[in-house]
């Protein structure tokens, strides 16, 4: 296919089609279970924890350390519980002295925030059950204003925010349809159906969400310098506490961390209540159902079980206690490297609404359940719709506080929150969203925007192609070239090629095409995607990093050069994030 007839035919389409979309973003319409998926879906086994059917402990949201279980049925000598204490990030100390546990029921000290058990074989006097816990003591906590039990503040909402990792809009319709079910016919919620990523991975997504900065703005603040700490930046929670609210920041995995993997993480205790020191040393100590590098169980529950429970307990205190509280949770064990295995969390998430529901909490509580991004690694993100849903997270807002507003404010609003991005340039919920809203003037990145989604041509090869992907080899190789240990990557063929049309810039600047090409390297058959786009300039302004076809048209990439499948331990011998996604070490 020629280019200059593809391009023709594209705007044809257009100005045949409805002239609105020459002004504001049009969204891509993808079916639920399309064609791209189908090969992709399956049913995933429940995950089976070690021992998980001896549970011998639990602990309750008022510090007490329930016996479940006989020790003398398991051949114990004895259990006994130790502190656990952070450091620093990543480090951990367990104490060493451990109290003998004579009781069913034991109160655990207020300064505790974490504890390990032990249990003792008779015979051979080694360890031979271990079990970890987060507390949630709450008089410990000292609010930088008085407690918030006066009637004046009882009226404040709480919020708790609960991310699922690597979750697509579609997809997390697709694998936990009861808790969808329930949340839209059981509890008061809204679905914000149409958000646009604005980053790559978790953390800039994130960080857009809990602190209004932009991915420009960071980058200027010196985020993606690993030895850079997070302390300084302006967390939402800090503004809730300094309004008298706990604060409380959990993720179920510690290796991969948001503001911790390849990252500095903090130098204090960034909230009230902190879950990574715990997790670091449950990693390590406890034994494991291992799912794609990552661990699904701590001991006998499941990763995300450990989480989920700790914010009910968490949740129970805080409401026995009065106090406001603002809570921020993320679970990635079973969705961030499997598209279907997150399906697991369907039961356990229904539960949790009900739980919440029973207990009337949702009264006082705007509850966010969210994601950051879809499915970014695998066969599926490398098709047409997969690298439409990769751009696509999803966001719903269960509260009572919903369940009083109009029905026909919520229908409106949710038609016209389509247009509203998860990106720092935001506009209110509770105000009108423009319809001539862009990802462009919502500072949503060019690379992410699904408003170039449609219309397209897929499996659009022309001339210029093969110039296109050794020019994007050679980008890759000027990155890793930055590291001794990294090897010089070969292009080992093309796996897709599209064309489509910036409507956005088309306002100002006329119709503009696009041509996004995925690739793979060797070694290693890393497979990487860019999107090009050919720019005015003539041939003394071109530089290394614009590629010039027939000595006319240059070209050069909008963004990063994105990675679509997981680098593993391909790049274990470089810690610069930027450089992992591209590095194939030589050892």
């Amino acid at each position: 296919m020629e280019w200059n007839n593809d391009v023709e035919m594209l705007i044809e389409s257009i100005i045949q089609s409805d002239p609105r979309k020459n002004l504001a973003c049009d969204f891509p319409k993808v079916p639920l279970h399309n064609e791209d998926v189908k090969p992709f879906v399956k049913t995933e086994d429940n995950i089976t924890c070690p021992m998980e059917n001896d549970k011998m402990f639990e602990v309750q949201h008022d510090g007490y350390l329930v016996r479940l279980l006989d020790p003398a049925k398991y051949n114990f000598k004895q259990c006994c519980y130790m502190q656990l204490a952070r450091i620093r990030e990543g480090l951990t100390d367990i104490n060493p002295r451990c109290l003998k546990i004579t009781k069913q029921v034991t109160k655990i000290p207020d300064s505790f925030d974490y504890i390990a058990i032990r249990c003792f074989n008779k015979k051979t006097k080694k360890v031979q059950y271990v079990d970890m816990f987060p507390m949630t003591h709450v008089h410990e906590i000292q609010p930088p204003v008085p407690a918030t039990t006066d009637d004046k503040n009882q009226h404040k909402m709480n919020i708790i925010i609960l991310g699922l990792d690597a979750t697509s809009n579609l997809n997390f319709k697709r694998i936990m349809p009861k808790t969808l079910e329930y949340m839209t016919k059981n509890l008061s919620s809204i679905g914000l159906q149409w958000l646009n990523k604005n980053g790559d991975n978790t953390l800039p997504n994130v960080m857009t969400a809990l602190t209004g900065y932009s991915v420009p703005e960071m980058r200027n603040r010196g985020w993606e310098d690993p030895s850079n700490y997070f302390d300084e930046c302006p967390f939402i929670w800090k503004r809730f506490a300094k309004e008298g609210y706990l604060t409380v920041l959990g993720e179920d995995l510690s290796g991969i961390s948001t503001f911790s993997y390849n990252k500095a993480g903090f130098i204090d205790k960034p909230t009230d209540f902190y879950l990574r020191p715990l997790t670091v040393v449950q990693e390590k100590h406890l034994k494991s159902n291992w799912l794609s590098h990552l661990p699904a169980c701590f001991g006998p529950r499941m990763s995300s079980e450990v989480l989920i429970n700790w914010m009910q307990r968490l949740t129970t205190a805080f409401e026995e206690k009065r106090r406001n509280y603002f809570q921020f949770f993320w679970s990635m064990s079973l969705t961030h490297s499997s598209l279907n295995q997150g399906a697991v969390l369907d039961d356990l998430l229904l539960s949790t609404f009900q739980w919440f529901n029973e207990r009337n909490y949702l009264n006082n509580t705007v509850f966010i359940l969210m994601s950051d991004h879809g499915f970014r690694f695998g066969g599926y993100r490398n098709t047409y719709f997969g690298d439409i849903e990769n751009k696509m997270p999803f966001a719903y807002f269960i509260s009572a506080l919903i369940g009083a507003l109009p029905e026909h404010r919520i229908e409106s609003r949710q038609k016209k929150l389509k247009l509203g991005k998860k990106v720092p340039k935001s506009i209110s919920l509770f105000l009108p969203v423009p319809e001539s809203r862009t990802c462009q003037t919502s500072g949503v990145p060019q690379e992410f925007c699904i408003c170039n989604s449609l219309p397209k041509i897929t499996n659009f090869t022309t001339s210029y192609t093969p110039q296109f992907a050794k020019f994007l080899t050679d980008q890759i190789n000027k990155i890793v070239s930055r590291n001794p240990h990294c090897l010089k990557l070969e292009l080992g063929r093309i796996v897709t090629a599209n064309g489509f049309l910036n409507e956005e810039l088309a306002v100002d600047n006329g119709l503009e095409y696009l041509h996004s090409v995925t690739i793979m390297t060797v070694p290693g058959q890393a497979t990487f995607e860019a999107t090009m786009r050919n720019v005015n300039a003539t041939r003394q302004e071109i530089k290394d990093d614009y590629v010039l076809i027939d000595d006319i048209m240059a070209w050069t990439v909008v963004g990063d050069i994105t990675r679509t499948n997981s680098y593993g331990n391909d790049s274990l011998c470089v810690k610069e994030e930027a450089l992992k996604l591209y590095c194939f070490c030589k050892k």
